[in-house]
């Protein structure tokens, strides 16, 4: 049984990076698995040449690494590689909250609302592509709206490396509802000029964030660390609290 459906004529490589991605983000092309281009090519009834277009553009964008001389596979994160990127997202992002919060152009602030009506939008339809590309786009926002250069490489940095595998569909409603509802908060902080709020909220976004992370994608087994992970991934939560 094919996975994907054959294509229009037009717009082949957008269409086929979406189609993957999606794929990715419900969870139908797991962490690790590897993507052929001529079976791809052959589900979506195209040539290999969009195909390869597509999966360079993933790559680009931290969905897929390529292995030399194996071949192109889904990301793989680790317990431990997920602990370092949200504690060090926690002092980036904060940091960008607290200089948003000072001082944010207005047009900056309708843009973050709508953002979160497109996250609140993309989930009434069971849309996670769109809802992963709306919460990618308000962060980046965010960190962009400090015009701190070095801050800005840094959180592209890690959004490329995240990879953006959370598989939405394994999230409560009450769980994504409360996500959208931190979102708002840190939006109307913003917008009235209070730094610290703005800061406290973000962070603790980003923590309960990291911690559904790993309840969510990862299997009691591949939690299942030795006391000394344990105890340093510990000690990152702590330094960023």
């Amino acid at each position: 049984m094919s996975l994907f459906e054959q294509l229009q004529s037009v717009g082949l490589k957008q269409q086929i990076q979406t189609r993957l991605k999606r794929a990715i983000l419900d969870g139908s092309l797991a962490p690790g698995e590897q993507l052929v281009e001529g079976e791809i090519a052959r589900q979506f009834g195209v040539s290999r040449s969009p195909v390869r277009e597509a999966i360079q553009e993933l790559e680009r964008q931290g969905y897929v690494v390529k292995k030399p001389r194996r071949g192109t596979f889904v990301t793989e994160l680790t317990p431990q590689t997920v602990t370092e990127i949200y504690s060090l997202r926690v002092l980036l992002e904060g940091y960008a909250a607290t200089i948003a919060g000072s001082n944010c152009q207005t047009e900056t602030i309708e843009r973050m609302r709508d953002l979160v009506v497109r996250m609140e939008e993309s989930m009434n339809e069971a849309d996670f592509v769109s809802f992963s590309e709306a919460d990618l786009e308000f962060h980046n926002l965010l960190c962009n709206s400090t015009g701190h250069s070095h801050l800005i490489y840094l959180s592209q940095c890690l959004s490329t490396e995240m990879g953006f595998h959370v598989v939405l569909s394994r999230y409560s409603p009450t769980e994504v509802d409360s996500l959208i509802q931190e979102h708002w908060a840190l939006v109307e902080a913003i917008e009235a000029g209070e730094p610290e709020e703005a800061r406290r909220i973000v962070q603790q976004h980003i923590r309960v964030a990291g911690h559904l992370f790993l309840q969510k994608f990862f299997d009691k087994d591949a939690l299942s660390i030795s006391g000394q992970e344990e105890e340093r991934m510990e000690e990152f939560w702590k330094a960023v609290e």
